[in-house]
């Protein structure tokens, strides 16, 4: 910093000055440190170094801070040592932990599984190893590659760095096109890069010792938490037909499937780090099957009945499941496993069926099967009762899939818990109006009042807005990626025991399938209400009174994973408002709360020696004069004020203020496209109301309306602190030809509005920082973002883009009501528009 006149300084000792300097630097520094944990405690295990040494960097610069802030409070807060004594043990014992090893065998026989290593296989081969144990007449022989052999390819430096920065600030609906345009790169990468030759090698030579070279296999995902209560139904690819050649790829494409659009957008809707959902791999060789299917043993909208659901096609099943192909229906007793209750046999033209090796094939069936059942009373009765022998093992409702062989013999290929919906005694009866379209199969019960999106065959879901009753030809898996943001969904075809039905109540979106004119007599944009368990569709609003979008509930609610006492005792924030009573060292549970409350006082120490210091006599302290009414305060921190005829003005031009980040500043401050029309000194709060609560809420009580606010300069640096009522904003930054030391910190939170006006603000400011360069860390409405590393020019621009920030949003209170509204202002800022916000 170029202080190159201390005696013209405003009177700040200047060891103190130099202590809040270096806390506000490593403040910086450690907001980036804590960015890149945000994404590493997701991806990598404990126990990697890279991950140890940037907690270590963490703590180490958290007590740097502790020391300035006491120096620059002479030692008021000695009560941040023992609280900070006391994470940081906590923080190395969880370090020092042996982490849990990948295990040394990359590869293990089904028959080897069971639940307890659900770690190591995978959710779907645990059970399916646990069902082999039990009923190995039933369940087909196989192996895995476990989550050992997958975590330690992912590993290896060049994958994993490169994956790591795609994933880093990856989110589904700020951004489709570059949600997508990330997701495809991670799983190009994952599909060519080589495996390590040793689980090349392991492959073939266990491949070969237990089965003969033409036989081919089925490849399936089995990822930790599969098929548990976060069902993870139909999100990663399976591949059937798959000669043993082709093994080792058709892994990579299955690893690589995990970072497809929709798995991922699965696992940020569920709050599911990457590092919690390791991928193991399941090989079973290829039923080839004459019929194949689901069964349900409850109906999940009515699991008080004794109803099994039965699914069934001739052929292989991948498109039943799939949501791509009709299917036998048949809603058995369980009691009486011979009582059909509800039959449906569809038209089936032709069936999957084995092709050439890693290829499926469609085969014509005859006239006979076309119209006929695809299992026989007794395949039906055979199935019932296995079912019943596997719900009876496991203590609950089950999903299980099924195939039967050309010999007649049954085989399980899967079964995971099955979702149930207990219904409401609040779900009245239909409304006496005539319902435009009726009929069809409740998925999820519950009723809807939105307007209609239909969506065409080849018209993609990422534009969905948000909100709406979703009308669609076919249920398919990919709605995933739309699901957290439906309030209804109603589908001209589609099987209930398929995997979009699974995610559907899954996520409690009020469903009906087989609305066969949905499509064509519902039209985007009309205001209907879907009555799903009733299976009626209203136009307008049939229950006015009724402001659920959903009157029924999971029987086991879905239920957002921990994330974990690692992240916790690093990342997470407690200590949010400084007006609350434990705003206070004690009271800190983590790293980031030391942060957050050394910034805090650090930053009202600031406001503490500038109020002191301006009340002493002779200290030259200056309020800013423009036609921007600031009530600002200028400290000359040495050489940021031209000295001519300073010590006889009480105020100071812009033209008089020499330091270069404040100019670049006020370039943006003054774009003459950039209307500060009809604005008061409380019109600051524009800017601020972008920003507004969390530091501003912190500071309401102890910085009135009407106090002096401050900007401290130097010639090659600046901070600006403005709180006004419950609004604050925060400027720091150091610019200068030395490009390693130029940065630009801002942060903001806040807003009188509603929370969800309040997110919406913070996301605009967000989207436009992420496009100008800065790197940015949005938690709720407080956004922290920071530029560090550039040359001058382009750190010059970022200030004068946060100029013409202050004076576009200073309408933002109004302006921001929703999803669409928010990306049209941060297109038509920039666009340069900023004529849209006067």
């Amino acid at each position: 910093m170029d202080v190159t006149n201390p005696s013209t300084a405003s009177g700040i000792d200047r060891q103190k000055y130099q202590g809040l300097q270096s806390l506000l630097g490593e403040n910086s520094r450690l907001l980036e440190v804590m960015a890149d944990l945000e994404a590493d405690l997701r991806f990598l295990p404990l126990g990697s170094a890279s991950l140890e040494h940037q907690i270590r960097s963490l703590m180490e610069g958290t007590l740097l801070m502790i020391e300035d802030l006491n120096q620059i409070a002479e030692g008021h807060y000695q009560a941040l040592y023992p609280a900070f004594i006391k994470i940081e043990k906590q923080v190395l014992e969880r370090l020092g932990r042996p982490a849990a090893k990948s295990p040394e065998m990359e590869l293990m026989a089904l028959s080897e599984m069971d639940l307890t290593q659900e770690r190591i296989v995978g959710g779907k081969a645990a059970r399916l190893g646990e069902l082999k144990k039990c009923f190995p007449e039933t369940v087909p022989d196989g192996f895995v590659i476990t989550t050992g052999a997958y975590e330690n390819w992912i590993s290896e430096p060049r994958l994993s760095s490169e994956i790591r920065l795609l994933l880093d600030t990856l989110e589904v609906s700020s951004d489709p096109e570059r949600f997508r345009d990330k997701s495809g790169r991670i799983r190009e990468m994952i599909e060519h890069s080589p495996l390590p030759s040793t689980l090349q090698e392991n492959i073939e030579t266990f491949v070969q010792s237990h089965w003969p070279s033409s036989q081919n296999w089925a490849v399936r995902s089995s990822a930790v938490g599969e098929d548990t209560l976060l069902t993870f139904a139909g999100q990663f690819a399976s591949f059937l037909n798959i000669p043993k050649e082709l093994l080792t790829k058709t892994y990579q494409k299955v690893v690589a499937s995990r970072f497809s659009d929709r798995a991922i957008a699965y696992r940020l809707s569920g709050g599911i780090t990457e590092v919690e959902t390791p991928m193991a791999v399941l090989f079973i060789p290829l039923i080839e099957a004459r019929s194949s299917g689901v069964l349900y043993t409850r109906d999940p909208g009515q699991p008080t009945e004794d109803d099994f659901l039965i699914s069934s096609t001739w052929g292989l099943a991948a498109e039943l499941v799939g949501g791509q192909a009709p299917a036998d229906f048949f809603r058995v007793d369980s009691r009486d496993p011979s009582k059909i209750k509800e039959l449906r046999i569809v038209l089936k033209k032709d069936r999957l069926i084995p092709g050439e090796p890693g290829h499926l094939k469609r085969e014509a069936n005859t006239p006979e099967m076309q119209n006929s059942p695809s299992i026989s009373d007794q395949e039906m009765i055979s199935l019932t009762n296995w079912a019943l022998k596997i719900e009876k093992y496991f203590g609950t409702a089950q999903d299980i899939e099924w195939a039967i062989d050309q010999k007649g013999k049954i085989w399980i290929l899967q079964a995971r818990p099955l979702r149930l919906v207990e219904s409401q005694e609040s779900i009245s009866a239909p409304p006496t109006d005539r319902p435009l379209l009726s009929g069809g199969i409740t998925v999820f019960p519950g009723r809807a009042v939105a307007p209609v999106q239909v969506v065409t065959p080849g018209q993609g879901l990422s534009s969905i807005p948000h909100g709406v009753i979703l009308v669609i030809p076919q249920a398919v898996p990919d709605i995933g990626t739309v699901l957290p943001y439906l309030a209804g969904c109603i589908a001209e075809q589609g099987q209930p025991t398929g995997h979009a039905a699974t995610l559907l109540r899954e996520f409690a979106v009020p469903s009906l399938f087989e609305v066969p004119t949905a499509t064509s007599k519902l039209r985007t944009g009309d205001l209907i209400g879907l009555d799903a368990t009733h299976r009626q569709i209203f136009s307008g609003n049939p229950w006015p009174d009724v402001r659920e979008r959903t009157l029924a509930r999971l029987v086991k609610p879905k239920t957002k994973p921990e994330a974990g006492p690692l992240h916790d005792l690093i990342l997470k924030l407690k200590l949010t408002d400084p007006q609350a009573r434990n705003f206070r060292p004690e009271a800190a549970e983590s790293i980031h709360d030391l942060i957050r409350f050394v910034h805090e006082k650090g930053i009202a120490s600031l406001f503490a020696v500038g109020d002191k210091e301006t009340r002493k006599k002779g200290i030259p302290s200056h309020r800013l004069s423009s036609s921007i009414p600031l009530y600002l305060f200028v400290l000359d921190l040495g050489g940021g004020l031209s000295l001519e005829g300073l010590s006889q003005k009480k105020e100071v031009n812009p033209e008089q203020i020499r330091s270069t980040p404040f100019q670049a500043l006020w370039k943006g401050i003054m774009d003459p496209r950039v209307s500060w029309a009809g604005r008061t000194e409380i019109d600051l709060k524009g800017f601020a109301s972008v920003m507004s609560s969390s530091l501003s809420q912190d500071m309401g009580a102890m910085r009135k309306m009407g106090d002096p606010n401050y900007l401290l300069v130097a010639r090659d640096y600046m901070s600006l602190n403005i709180r006004l009522a419950y609004h604050y904003a925060m400027i720091d930054s150091l610019i200068s030809p030395v490009t390693e030391n130029n940065y630009v910190n801002f942060r903001f939170r806040g807003g009188g509005g509603s929370l969800q006006r309040r997110d919406l603000r913070a996301r605009f400011l967000k989207e436009v920082l992420l496009s100008s360069r800065f790197n940015v860390d949005q938690r709720g409405d407080l956004v922290t973002a920071w530029l560090r590393g550039y040359p001058q020019s382009p750190s010059e621009a970022g200030l004068e883009l946060l100029g013409k920030l202050m004076g576009c949003a200073r309408q933002m209170d109004m302006l921001m009501e929703n999803e669409a509204t928010m990306r049209h202002y941060v297109d038509r800022f920039l666009a340069g528009d900023y004529g849209a916000f006067a």
